[in-house]
């Protein structure tokens, strides 16, 4: 058995089976914005595997904190230049992200549609909110207290 996800929107039905599908479908709806709708999907897809590069050490992605303590303090630092679309995603509220793509607002409201899973809206919304468990915000001087924590000897 497969799975359809419809959507009607304005009177139009879009729906696709997988992502590619999607992908093509709105670009039917939307054929002024293909180019960007290519792009955004795939910038996301960048983002998303970013995210999940290290997954092979412990089955999830790490917070920051394990981060450090696993792979060292640079691993971390490091992390932003390592993971650029993830980084810029997290640190975007989708409402820019959608900015940045897309010059149509019905394609933008419709994107939006998206953000009913989570109850936000898109200007306060920053998928941050739901990265904060992989990366939450932390201070250099919390990075400071863990090097000097790991280099002092152990008792």
């Amino acid at each position: 058995m497969k799975n359809t996800t419809r959507y009607i929107f304005k009177g139009r039905i879009i729906e696709a089976e997988n992502l590619e599908e999607f992908i093509e479908a709105l670009s039917e709806v939307f054929p002024c914005e293909r180019e960007n709708i290519l792009m955004f999907f795939e910038e996301a897809k960048k983002a998303y595997e970013e995210c999940y590069r290290e997954i092979d050490a412990y089955g999830i992605p790490l917070p920051a904190e394990l981060i450090a303590k696993i792979f060292g303090v640079k691993k971390l630092v490091n992390y932003p230049k390592e993971h650029p679309k993830f980084y810029d995603w997290m640190n975007s509220t989708f409402r820019q992200k959608l900015d940045k793509f897309f010059v149509d607002e019905d394609l933008k409201t419709f994107l939006c549609a998206l953000l009913g899973y989570v109850g936000a809206e898109p200007e306060r919304f920053q998928q941050r909110t739901l990265s904060q468990h992989v990366f939450p915000t932390i201070s250099m001087e919390d990075i400071t207290q863990e090097e000097e924590h790991s280099a002092s000897p152990m008792s």
